[in-house]
């Protein structure tokens, strides 16, 4: 349960989600059905795999036959290998099209673009060989419907927000999150304490389980608790606790929420801190992407009056950040300096 000088906000501490408006109700957003169904394929630029340059060195058939081993402990060995030209080679569209379904979800579409790109790679390098680098081509063309069909979800996103389908919302009913009043640790793992071996103080719950954590979490997580102007802070569980969806797939569960304490109320907080912490080796496109999702909330939330919810919420503001490996301590101090 909550710490003892923290219980008074069970119940009531909730984050904004994206929910759409339907039939004078909310629900949340569903990437499939309100998003990828709502993408204009038409709109896929394939200047890259159509232009993709493809390796003109015929392939090679080979046999290799093996057989019992005198020896016991080969067990089999190789008795003949032999070479000879590539002769069953064809462009199979059919196949290049499963291999896409996953990304383009419309088996006529995804048919489209392959024999978009196959056709027009043929002409330029014929037919055999776009055959030999089949493999290739299907990994690029994978690798380019996953961007474009990115780009386009985002249009969607944002085309639904000014649409005012889309919401970015914190109330009671729905289309909010409330933090849980309760959590389950189990009796064998052991607990998160302080460097010094201390027991917490300032986690929102009375215990913090070590499990699911990794050393740059466990070090924010203390760097927190030693905070002298934090008021509590909590370890969001993936796959379990809150989460934004944005305009891909995967849902994203920040590590940490936390809140400063106002100078004039030691005992109340200004702004509830949603943050996502990132290793060095995890700035690619995924940190990008949710990078700007983050910054999408806290532009949406400045135009929020999160009274909304009532009265409880008065005054108060939802911050989103992504924090690097290399930065966090700086900035947890700025935040909280």
């Amino acid at each position: 349960g909550y710490r003892e000088r923290f219980r008074r906000f069970e119940g009531k501490i909730y984050l904004p989600k994206f929910v759409i408006q339907e039939n004078g109700s909310w629900r949340d957003i569903n990437y499939e059905m309100d998003i990828l169904r709502s993408i204009d394929w038409s709109l896929v630029n394939l200047d890259y795999v159509l232009n993709l340059a493809l390796d003109k060195k015929p392939l090679v058939d080979s046999e290799v036959v093996v057989g019992l081993s005198e020896d016991r402990k080969d067990v089999i060995k190789e008795k003949k290998r032999s070479y000879g030209p590539f002769t069953s080679w064809q462009i199979d569209k059919v196949f290049m099209t499963r291999q896409l379904l996953d990304v383009v979800p419309n088996p006529w579409i995804a048919y489209e673009m392959c024999d978009k790109t196959a056709n027009a790679l043929a002409g330029e390098y014929g037919e055999k060989v776009v055959s030999y680098n089949l493999a290739y081509l299907i990994e690029e063309l994978r690798k380019h419907l996953e961007k474009e069909r990115d780009r386009l979800a985002e249009t969607v996103f944002r085309d639904l927000i000014t649409e005012k389908t889309l919401w970015f919302f914190l109330i009671a009913s729905k289309g909010g999150y409330r933090l849980p009043r309760r959590m389950r640790i189990k009796s064998d793992v052991k607990r998160l304490v302080r460097a010094d071996n201390s027991q917490l103080e300032r986690s929102l719950f009375e215990e913090v389980s070590e499990e699911g954590i990794n050393e740059m979490e466990k070090s924010v997580a203390i760097c927190l608790d030693e905070q002298q102007k934090l008021l509590w802070w909590y370890r969001n569980l993936s796959r379990q606790d809150y989460y934004i969806q944005g305009w891909k797939k995967h849902k994203i569960y920040p590590d940490f929420i936390f809140t400063d304490s106002p100078p004039t109320n030691l005992d109340d907080y200004k702004t509830i801190y949603v943050v996502e912490t990132k290793g060095l080796h995890l700035q690619n496109e995924d940190t990008t992407y949710k990078t700007s999702v983050f910054e999408f909330c806290n532009k949406l939330g400045t135009q929020k009056d999160w009274r909304q919810l009532n009265l409880e919420f008065k005054n108060k503001r939802i911050e989103f950040k992504v924090i690097y490996e290399n930065e966090w301590r700086n900035r947890i101090n700025q935040i909280l300096g």
